[in-house]
């Protein structure tokens, strides 16, 4: 039975709406380390950024073997999913979805049964933002060993189509590709490193989705782990409060267009953001060229920046997302002599010294 946990209603002043989805074996609660013992978790964290939002999460039957209860396949549940989550008839506003592992592909199944039918195009418009996390996107090799075992465990339909390589995954995951590289919906993935008793549940490469200019970011975790953050400045929580504070600056601009005086104001505060940016990113510049050491990183300031979208800006801001992760494993490179070959290797495969320039000249246009 499908079931929709309410962690914090915000009702019509809601500035957004978070959704959760589990994977397999999962819980709506304990999955997520969602407490009612009182000790805090990643949704109270998230909450303490941003008051005025409505989380919800999604519990459902997905179980490996049929001897504890079977799955529907991953289109049913999907179709099954969406309908509860109409039923809810949740404010308007930006939806955001946190995905751990099935639940990724449950979730693009259900922007693909948007796409294609007209009675969900609102939801399909409100989404704007979507964190993966252990999402095999290309199948695991875990669901080949169960599926293997088939007569002992009695593998569910979920197994089946977990397999490595599943034609309908691929064709899934083609197709999500496709229509994420052309809309503005803002995706983060996160790739658990550790193993479990000895294996990768979901291994590098089928956690990447494969769209251009995401990249994934690896964990110190195992696959359970994952959706379990243990403190408040884990980057799985802040950057999911920076996806947050994106979306709803936008809607704030939005709103603030209806006066002429409000939206100077913002142009103003947006072009003053911009000079101070300029001067820390062509500092970057300067070491980047020489393959130096990072002191430090560009102050971005994101929320302002998102906060004017005028043509080009959408695939501007994901160029900066992109090219501050860059500048993260860069800096990580440890200092020394003999990194320094290492260095110009990862700038040379990069090409961050390129995309900086870009940054810069995007930045500099029409300044006043």
């Amino acid at each position: 039975m499908t079931t929709i946990h309410t962690l914090n209603d915000a009702g019509d002043e809601a500035r957004a709406t978070l959704i959760f989805l589990h994977g397999l074996n999962g819980d709506a609660i304990r999955t997520w380390g969602f407490s009612t013992s009182g000790s805090q978790t990643w949704s109270d964290w998230i909450i303490k950024t941003e008051p005025k939002l409505t989380i919800l999460s999604v519990g459902y039957r997905v179980r490996s073997s049929r001897w504890s209860g079977g799955s529907m396949s991953i289109f049913d549940r999907s179709h099954n999913i969406l309908e509860y989550i109409n039923s809810k008839k949740i404010a308007k506003a930006p939806i955001i979805f946190v995905c751990h592992s099935y639940g990724g592909l449950i979730l693009k199944q259900i922007i693909r049964i948007c796409c294609e039918n007209e009675k969900y195009s609102y939801f399909r418009e409100r989404l704007k933002a979507v964190i993966f996390l252990a999402t095999p996107h290309q199948g695991s090799g875990i669901a080949n060993f169960h599926s293997g075992l088939k007569l002992v465990t009695r593998s569910s339909h979920a197994i089946e189509e977990l397999k490595s390589n599943a034609p309908y995954l691929e064709d899934l995951n083609r197709w999500y590709r496709e229509t994420a590289e052309i809309s503005e919906t803002n995706i983060e993935v996160f790739a658990e490193s550790l193993e479990t008793s000895g294996v990768l549940v979901v291994n590098s490469f089928s956690s990447d989705p494969g769209i251009r200019g995401v990249r994934p970011i690896k964990i110190d975790c195992t696959h359970e782990e994952m959706a379990r953050p243990k403190f408040e400045d884990d980057i799985r929580v802040s950057r999911l409060a920076a996806i947050i504070a994106k979306v709803t600056s936008k809607v704030d601009f939005v709103s603030s267009c209806s006066d002429e005086n409000a939206m100077q104001f913002s142009l103003s505060r947006y072009d003053e953001s911009r000079k101070k940016i300029l001067l820390s990113t062509r500092k970057i510049l300067e070491a980047l060229k020489v393959g130096a050491p990072l002191d430090e990183r560009p102050a971005w300031d994101f929320e302002t920046l998102s906060s004017f979208s005028r043509s080009g800006k959408e695939v501007f801001e994901e160029n900066l997302l992109r090219f501050n992760h860059l500048l993260i494993e860069y800096a990580a490179i440890p200092r020394g002599i003999g990194q320094a070959v290492e260095r110009r290797r990862f700038l040379q495969e990069t090409g961050m010294v390129g995309s900086c320039e870009l940054i810069i000249a995007t930045l500099s246009e029409d300044l006043i």
